[in-house]
């Protein structure tokens, strides 16, 4: 017999997660629960989330307000993958087994909203996934599973996030597959590190090294800084070994190529100017006559 499942998402990285236990015939996902519509962008329309829309084109049941779990009968899991908002114990325990949530990171490295981010920003060799159950303090639960993932110099937030999703969506389904044979086993306190969300980030040429300004691009997709006066976001960048430039002034553009950082030289593929279009750094420069 299938489980009965709602599932409790809100943006893309749920999106896989939310596919793998619709297309199991092991899973009866019976209702959607993600974040109601809100004003995005310049014309500020009134959007669904990305989960929602997803429900949508799977037929599946869509609620807003979690209170409406408690009309659902026989609910074996509740399953959150990103959904937005900490959920009060009384709504943890309905179901007959569990409340499982998917974090990318391995616990209890990184907890709280943005692990990913954090990874990059501290070049961190790997990371990783835990499915945990869930409590009401922060990704503090136990642990079901957990799936180690190395992160390459060339990786983004976008790539990596891409990655622990699909790793997420495939450790979700065997964990509420397998849960009766899957032995708990409660975090090392000891060892609790956090990540706490970012709004924005900025470059400081005077302090950054080459490594930190280059992990600040991949972290965001993107790294504001001041290049010639001009407020620009670096959205992809190459790190230059360059042992001959420190006599050079942070900040200076040299052979209209690269940016010196405080210890290294940062080349620019593409950037954002405030106001503008995403185009190739060189096109800039040709543009302010650098």
């Amino acid at each position: 017999m299938a489980l009965n499942i709602v599932f409790m998402g809100s943006p893309s990285f749920a999106v896989p997660s939310l596919k793998f236990l619709h297309n199991s015939n092991d899973i009866n996902v019976v209702a959607v629960c993600t974040q109601p519509p809100k004003a995005q962008g310049r014309k500020k329309m009134i959007t669904p989330t990305i989960i929602h829309k997803l429900a949508d084109d799977l037929n599946i049941t869509v609620i807003h307000d979690f209170k409406n779990l408690y009309t659902i009968p026989d609910l074996d899991f509740i399953a959150v993958v990103a959904y937005g908002m900490f959920l009060p114990s009384e709504i943890l325990s309905l179901p007959k087994y569990s409340s499982l949530n998917v974090h990318p990171s391995l616990l209890p490295k990184l907890r709280g909203p943005a692990p990913i981010q954090y990874a990059l920003l501290n070049n961190h060799q790997y990371t990783g996934v835990s499915i945990i159950k869930l409590i009401e303090k922060m990704d503090a639960g136990d642990i079901l599973l957990q799936e180690r993932l190395n992160i390459k110099i060339q990786d983004r937030y976008s790539d990596l996030e891409n990655k622990l999703s699909e790793m997420g969506a495939e450790l979700l389904l065997r964990a509420l597959k397998e849960y009766s044979n899957i032995t708990p086993r409660k975090q090392d306190h000891k060892n609790v590190s956090f990540s706490h969300k970012i709004q924005d980030i900025q470059i400081d040429w005077l302090h950054d090294n080459v490594l930190t300004v280059y992990n600040k691009v991949r972290a965001f997709d993107g790294a504001k800084c001041m290049v010639q006066d001009y407020q620009v976001k670096i959205v992809s960048a190459n790190i230059i070994t360059d042992n001959t430039t420190n006599k050079v002034a942070p900040g200076k553009i040299l052979d209209a190529k690269y940016i010196k950082c405080l210890d290294g030289l940062i080349e620019p593929i593409t950037i954002l100017p405030a106001g503008k279009k995403v185009m190739p750094f060189q096109d800039f420069l040709r543009g302010i006559k650098c």
